[in-house]
């Protein structure tokens, strides 16, 4: 059972490197800077938080107060009670069903703070 989780680790590393120097091979072509796989999460993160950010903006003008946005803080409040964007999560269901939900570490728990629109028959 170890040494199968050994060669399991020992193949995730192998093919993480392998396509992370792809990556950087293509970046070169490009004329951009190699970069590493921490870098290239922390981008996909910030990019994550400024889309929320967007979407939260829209919201606050549809909304009439019942989100404010504060862009300088990272945080927004939601029917009163604040909560910081990094935190939240904009789900959209199957079913059309659009809410704004706090993050959890629980799979399975899903904690709605605002629905956005109701699912569609």
């Amino acid at each position: 059972m170890v040494a199968t989780s050994v060669a399991a680790v020992g193949l995730g590393y192998f093919f993480s490197r392998q396509k992370l120097s792809e990556i950087n091979d293509e970046r070169i072509k490009g004329g951009l800077a190699i970069v590493t796989w921490r870098e290239i999460i922390a981008e996909a993160r910030n990019y994550e938080k400024q889309a929320l950010m967007n979407i939260l903006e829209e919201l606050e003008t549809e909304t009439s107060g019942q989100i404010i946005l504060d862009r300088l803080s990272e945080s927004v409040i939601i029917k009163g009670k604040a909560y910081n964007v990094t935190g939240l999560k904009y789900v959209i269901e199957k079913n059309g069903r659009e809410y704004i939900a706090k993050r959890s570490s629980i799979p399975c728990r899903t904690v709605v703070l605002f629905v956005v629109k109701k699912k569609t028959e």
